[in-house]
C-alpha cells in the first residue's frame, strides 16, 4: 500500500487533469501537463529521500508526524484538540507545531501540521500520499499563474509554461510537504481569479477562491501577501477608472500603504516593522546553527546540537535538566524578542524537549542588523545581492549547491 495507495491518488488526479475544463489551454497539450505532473511526484519523492537520507532532517516529516498526532488526537479527544488548535495548549506529543512563539505573523508550522492532518483521512498514514496531494496543489497554483498570464503573452507559450513549471528551485521546492506548494497554489488562484487585481466583474466562484487565497497567504506568508497587495490594488483602481495618471495612481497606493504601516508601527509595537525584520533574522540565524530547543513554564531555550549530551541531563522520560556550567542561549517566554546568552547555568529547573534541528550545511555569514530604519536600509543591497544572485557555483562540489548556482546564472 506504501506504493499502491499514492498510485491511486496519483492516477485520480492524472484523471482530473484530463477531464477539467480548468486544465484545458490551447496551446499546452494535456498530454504535456500530466508529463509534469507526474515530474513533480518523483520531485516531491526526491525531496523526501534528501531530508530523510541526506541531511537526515527536514521540516517535511516534522509536517507529517504533527499532523498525523493532531488526527489521532481529533478522533480520540476532540475537547483537547479544540485546546491546542484554538487555545494554544501545549502537547508534549507535538514538535514543530510547538515552534510557535510568534506574537504577530502567524505560524506555518501549524498551518502545514493542519494540512497534512486533513490529507490523513484520506492517506491511512502513507506518507507519499501527503506528496501527490501537495504535487496536485502546487501544480494547480502554477497552472492558474500561466494562464493569468498568458492571454498578454504572444510568443513561446509553451516555453514560458515549461520554464515556470520545472526550473530546479520551482519543480524541488513545491513538490513536498512543504509550505512553498500552498504558496504557489494561493499566488496562482488569487491572481487568476482577480487578472491581478483587473477584473471587474466577480461570481461566487471566483469570491471564494480569492477569499481561499487569502486566507492561505495570510496564514502562510503574510509578507507575501503584502507584497501583492499593493499591485492588486493599483489594478483595482486603474480598471475602473483609467490608465491615464497611471504613476501618480501608483505613487498614491504606495503612499497608502506606507503610510499604514508606520501609523500601525508606531500604535502598538508588536507590529514595528523594523522590529519584525530584526526579530525574523535572529530566528532564522538561530534556526540554520541548529540546536536541541526545550520549554518550560518561564523559558525557551536553546542548546548546541552537538553537544546536547554533554549539557543535557534526563531525569525522566519527557524532562531534561540543564547541567550546571553550561552555556547556552535563552529567552524569556514573556519576552521573545530579547536573546540571553546563559555563559555559566545555574538553572536547576526541567525542561521538556519541543523540537531538535540539525544545523544547515550551508549558512551565509551574514552581518546582524540594529533595530534602526537607517540600518535596514543599508543592509538591503547586501539581502538583495545574497536573495537574488546566490548561490554561485563557485568552489562547491556539492551537488545540491550546483544545480541551484547554474540556476540562478541561468536566470541572471
Amino acid at each position: 500500500m506504501q506504493i499502491l495507495l499514492p498510485l491511486i491518488y496519483s492516477l485520480i488526479f492524472i484523471w482530473i487533469i484530463f477531464k477539467f475544463k480548468f486544465f484545458a489551454i490551447p496551446e499546452i497539450p494535456r498530454t504535456i501537463l500530466v508529463s509534469i505532473f507526474i515530474i513533480k511526484i518523483f520531485a516531491g519523492i526526491f525531496l523526501w529521500w534528501v531530508y530523510t537520507y541526506y541531511y537526515e532532517s527536514g521540516d517535511i516529516q516534522s509536517y507529517y508526524n504533527d499532523g498525523n498526532t493532531l488526527f489521532h488526537i481529533l478522533l480520540s479527544d476532540p475537547k483537547l484538540f479544540y485546546h491546542i488548535v484554538f487555545k494554544g495548549a501545549s502537547n508534549p506529543q507535538l514538535y514543530i507545531w510547538n515552534n510557535s512563539f510568534e506574537p504577530v505573523l502567524y505560524n506555518d508550522a501549524r498551518t502545514l501540521s493542519l494540512l497534512n492532518m486533513v490529507f490523513r483521512f484520506f492517506s491511512f498514514g502513507y506518507f507519499h500520499v501527503h506528496t501527490v496531494m501537495m504535487c496536485f496543489l502546487s501544480f494547480t497554483g502554477i497552472t492558474a499563474i500561466y494562464k493569468t498570464f498568458r492571454k498578454y503573452i504572444t510568443h513561446y507559450q509553451k516555453l514560458l509554461f515549461i520554464l515556470i513549471s520545472i526550473l530546479p528551485s520551482v519543480l524541488f521546492w513545491s513538490s513536498g510537504i512543504l509550505k512553498e506548494g500552498l504558496v504557489f497554489f494561493g499566488i496562482g488562484n488569487l491572481l487568476y481569479s482577480t487578472n491581478c487585481g483587473l477584473s471587474t466583474t466577480y461570481n461566487i466562484k471566483k469570491i471564494l477562491f480569492v477569499i481561499l487565497s487569502l486566507g492561505i497567504l495570510l496564514f502562510i506568508k503574510v509578507y507575501i501577501l503584502i507584497a501583492l497587495l499593493p499591485g492588486l490594488l493599483l489594478n483595482i483602481i486603474v480598471s475602473r477608472t483609467s490608465e491615464k495618471k497611471i504613476i501618480l495612481k501608483y505613487l498614491f497606493v504606495i503612499l497608502i500603504f506606507a503610510s499604514g504601516l508606520t501609523i500601525v508601527s508606531f500604535a502598538d509595537a508588536r507590529f514595528n516593522i523594523i522590529n519584525i525584520i530584526i526579530d525574523k533574522q535572529t530566528k532564522s540565524i538561530s534556526e540554520a546553527q541548529g540546536g536541541v530547543f526545550l520549554l518550560n513554564n518561564k523559558h525557551f531555550v536553546c542548546v548546541n546540537y552537538d553537544r546536547q549530551n554533554q549539557i543535557l541531563d534526563k531525569v525522566n522520560q519527557s524532562d531534561y535538566k540543564i547541567k550546571q556550567g553550561s552555556t547556552y542561549l535563552q529567552w524569556e517566554l514573556d519576552n521573545m524578542r530579547d536573546t540571553t546568552f546563559i555563559s555559566s547555568s545555574t538553572d536547576t529547573n526541567s525542561f521538556q524537549i519541543l523540537y531538535k534541528v540539525q544545523p544547515a550545511r550551508s549558512i551565509l555569514n551574514i552581518k546582524r542588523n540594529q533595530p534602526s530604519l537607517s540600518n535596514i536600509l543599508l543592509s538591503t543591497p547586501e539581502a538583495l545581492i545574497n536573495t537574488v544572485v546566490y548561490p554561485l557555483p563557485v568552489r562547491s562540489s556539492d551537488i545540491l549547491k550546483l544545480i541551484p548556482g547554474f540556476e540562478n546564472i541561468f536566470l541572471l
